[in-house]
Order: C-alpha cells, then structure tokens, then sequence
C-alpha cells in the first residue's frame, strides 16, 4: 500500500509541476489593437521623417535603430513617442528602390508586430494578430505599384 501511495504523490506533483511550468511559461503574449494602434501611426510617422531627409537621394537599403534615430535628430525635429516606443520594442526600415517598409517587433518574443509600406491607407500586415515571428520583410514591393 505504501507504494502504491508513492507513486500517486510522485504523478501528482509531476503532474503539479508541468502546470507550474506551464503557467511560468505562459500562453502567448497577446497584443491588442489599441496596443499595437499608436505604434502603427508611429511607424508611418517615422517613415515620413526618413522619406523627408531621403529626398532626391538614394535610400539606403537597411536602417536599424541607431540610424533611424540619427535621420530623426539630424532633421531637427523629434518624432513624439520614437525614443518611448524603442525601449520597448524594435524597429527597422527596409528599402527597395523609392519604396519603403518598417518592420517593428518584441525583442523579448520576437513577435513581429507590424509590417508597413505606408502607400495604403491602412496598415499593411497586422502581424500581432497572426503572431508572426522575426523581423525580416515579407511584403511584396508590388503593393505600392511600380
């Protein structure tokens, strides 16, 4: 009977750890559309800010964020909420051509969070709500015609 009494308490706190574990772990992080809202306004607004000190020059193909912010400040004028939004997440333009996309993602899940061409009206891949993952484009250049 004792026995039989160990292996009970040994399955019940495997079975106690595993959710333990499992609450630690935690279901995904979730993002919300008022979350993810003023990031996506933000996106736009950055990429306009780089456009503008681009004009008439040739893109460069990858901005990360420590150059991001340098096209910011050296055109005088701080975009509000950048310097907040990049303490928390991470932030990279891409170009092709005279096209250009922003990609912003969760360092700490590598979630990517958005993906914007900023040639729609709208924001072009809500990737919080697929959680996809990384932060490399996916778009297609197409989107925003030749």
């Amino acid at each position: 009977m004792r026995h039989f009494g160990f292996k009970k308490a040994a399955l019940g706190a495997l079975l106690l750890g595993m959710l333990l574990l499992q609450g630690c772990l935690g279901a995904p992080v979730r993002y919300s559309d008022e979350q993810m809202g003023p990031l996506t306004t933000l996106s736009r607004v950055t990429m306009d800010a780089v456009w503008g000190m681009y004009v008439g020059e040739t893109l460069p193909e990858n901005l990360d964020e420590a150059q991001i912010k340098q096209v910011v400040a050296a055109r005088g004028r701080p975009v509000e909420g950048l310097e907040e939004a990049l303490d928390t997440y991470d932030m990279r333009i891409v170009t092709h051509d005279r096209q250009m996309e922003a990609i912003f993602w969760d360092p700490k899940t590598t979630r990517k969070l958005i993906e914007d061409m900023r040639c729609t009206r709208f924001v072009d891949f809500k990737a919080w709500e697929v959680q996809a993952s990384g932060s490399e484009p996916t778009l297609d250049w197409g989107i925003c015609g030749p």
